[in-house]
């Protein structure tokens, strides 16, 4: 991944094609600061995401994490209250929680 700094030299850097030789020049001649202009456009947007980005609540990856298990081990066990017939080891989940609902 690019920071958008990079994307923006890379896309406005003067470059010939190799085979072709054609010189592809994105500077503009009515505007010669265009460029700078951009830079510096594009350096206050990645401040201020930054500065978003740093007053947002913090998440804590390990409570993500246990409460995405506690709900699996709460599902397995609810899964595990209905038996059912099959043999092929699939879930329907419409039948378990149908059958859930009737034992509940």
């Amino acid at each position: 991944n690019r920071s958008a700094l990079e994307w923006v030299v890379d896309q406005y850097a003067v470059k010939t094609d190799k085979r072709s030789g054609i010189v592809n020049d994105p500077n503009r001649e009515d505007d010669p600061q265009y460029i700078v202009k951009l830079l510096g456009k594009v350096i206050a947007v990645s401040v201020e995401t930054v500065t978003i980005v740093e007053k947002l609540p913090k998440l804590e990856a390990a409570n993500i994490f246990m409460k995405k298990k506690e709900g699996y081990r709460i599902f397995r066990e609810l899964a595990g209250a209905y038996e059912s017939d099959r043999t092929d080891c699939s879930i329907n989940h419409d039948e378990i929680i149908y059958g859930l609902d009737s034992k509940l």
